[in-house]
Order: C-alpha cells, then structure tokens, then sequence
C-alpha cells in the first residue's frame, strides 16, 4: 500500500483525484509516462479514484480499493493482463464490456496498460467508443511513447503526464521499498523514472557496470586508451545505460567543482577529477554524453559513437 501512497503524491493524480471530486472525470483518457512500474501503480490509482466507495476518493482503505489494486474486481478491466500486446480482439472485448451494466455500483473502467502495443487496427476499432463512451465507462490508455497512437486516438482523448521523479523522492521511496539496494546510485542514475530505480538497486550487476565505467573514466589519461575504451564500452548490452552513467560520473565531478554534496564512496577521486577540469569543460561533456544517447536512438554506431566522445575528454586530458 506504500507503494500507492508514494504515487498519490504526483501533480498528475492530485489534478485527476481533484477532477474526480469535482465529477470531472473525463471519460477517455491518455496516460502518459515513460516508467512501466509508474504507469501500472498510477493507472490503477485513476481506476481506485473512480469506483472508490468513500466520500473522499480514492481511500486505498475499502473493499473497493482493496480489490482494484489486487487487479480483482470486476468492474475494473485491465488489458492485457501481463505483458503482451492489445490485440484486436482485446478492442472487441472492450467495446462489447461497455454497452453491459457494471457488476457494482454504477461505473466501470478499462485500463489499457501498454497503449503503444496496440497495432492501428486495434485502434481504429476503438475510435467510435472513444468518441461516444457509454455514461458508466472510463477508458483510460496507459503508454510509454505517445507517438505509437494515432492522432485520431489521440484527438479523442484527455492527456495526463506522470512527471519524472527528482533523485531524492526517489531514494527515499526505495529506502522503504528495498532497504537491502545499492539505492543512492540507483536514484541519481535512474533518471527520475522508479522502475528503473528499482531495477538499478536491486542488480548488483548494474553496480558493478556503474563501478567499472567510473573506474574507467578516471583512468582516461590519453588518445592510446580511446580504442581499448570503445571496445570495452561497446561490449555492454545496454548502451544507453553506459552514456547515463557517463552522464552521472561528469555531473558528480560538477558538482564535487561546485563543493555540492558527494557520494561517500567516490568523494576523493571526484574532487581530484575536478581539480583538473572546468565547469564549462564538464557541462560540455556532460552535453555530448546527452547528444550521443540521441545518435544511437537514430541506430548510428555505438563504437563511432563512444569513439567521438571518448577521443574530445581525451585531447583535453593529454
């Protein structure tokens, strides 16, 4: 139940609860947010806030409440269930479950939970529900890429976006959701998204890639390295993940230059990283770490990629 308190915190669900008591609940709506984990719990919250049996909604105390976020009562539907892709029979499920009264009480509501599954054709069956809901229904479509909609979804719908988490609500919450993880290193890098805060502090193998590339970094001292470096990034899976924690190592020496507060365990190899470089230096690096995670997004080489990177910090270091 934790959990879902954390969640009721968030600008997006404080406007939808007060919407919800107001009776302004829009009947169709787009969720927006870039963390799975996120997604699940607020959605769920949304569903609690509609068929919550208490004056003030949504109390997470009630049967109603109780059962919507054990993903049990049956006038909330949840689509797919677990992973999987929304199919086109799925949209058929949905539009037949509409027109049908709800089991309880008086309203009933579909949660779709990964929109961006949907193929165009799933979406298009949807279009004349979205646009003429029946009275007791609330669809509410949960994505992690709002461009994966149709504009014609989209036009139809109501947009709510989850903000991303600054790194102390999010270190705060994994202190009570895994006491046990490696949870400052995973709310600095997670880059405000929980999911991948909990992934993160619970993967020792994530500490230990985080460990090498600051271990890496440190030792950067000329153009000779550049190659074997590339080699030695490149061999991760996850290049995304590597530019991240680049991204980390150059905005803690920032912030040892700034005499800001510093982890513990890398105090003294960033204040000495930070000796030998300027603030215009690092922001800098910590800009062309940001543009490189955008060239592999467009599918250029991860090797030509951390090569550019790797050879500017050098050329500077020699």
């Amino acid at each position: 139940m934790k959990v879902y308190e954390f969640f009721k915190g968030t600008k997006a669900f404080i406007n939808f609860s007060e919407n919800a008591q107001r009776g302004l609940i829009p009947h169709a709506a787009i969720v927006y947010c870039r963390d799975e984990f996120s997604l699940r719990a607020i959605l769920k919250l949304f569903a609690c806030a509609v068929l919550c049996e208490m004056p003030k909604k949504p109390c997470l105390g009630c049967r109603t409440c109780d059962r919507v976020l054990k993903e049990v009562h049956p006038d909330c539907l949840i689509f797919p269930k677990k992973g999987g892709r929304i199919s086109v029979e799925d949209t058929g499920r949905i539009i037949g479950e509409v027109s049908f009264r709800p089991c309880e009480g008086d309203r009933k509501v579909f949660l779709l939970m990964n929109g961006e599954s949907m193929l165009p054709s799933a979406q298009n069956k949807l279009l004349k529900t979205l646009e003429e809901p029946q009275e007791p229904a609330y669809i509410f479509i949960g994505t992690s890429n709002m461009e994966s909609l149709l504009p014609t979804v989209r036009s139809r719908c109501a947009l709510v976006e989850v903000e991303l988490f600054p790194p102390e609500k999010i270190f705060a919450f994994l202190q009570d959701y895994c006491p046990a993880g490696n949870n400052k290193v995973a709310a600095s890098s997670c880059g405000g998204l929980v999911g991948k805060a909990i992934e993160m502090a619970m993967s020792f193998e994530y500490l230990e890639v985080y460990n090498h590339i600051y271990g890496m970094l440190d030792n950067l001292k000329t153009s000779d390295d550049v190659l074997d470096y590339c080699r030695l990034f490149a061999s991760y899976k996850d290049k995304q993940e590597v530019l991240d924690i680049m991204q980390l190592y150059f905005r803690d020496i920032l912030m040892a230059k700034r005499k800001g507060r510093l982890r513990q365990d890398k105090q003294a190899g960033l204040e000495r990283a930070a000796s030998s470089r300027t603030e215009r230096q690092l922001i800098r690096y910590i800009e062309m770490a940001g543009e490189a995670k955008r060239k592999l997004q467009l599918n250029c080489s991860a090797e030509a990629v951390l090569e550019d990177i790797l050879s500017e910090i050098a050329s500077e270091e020699e």
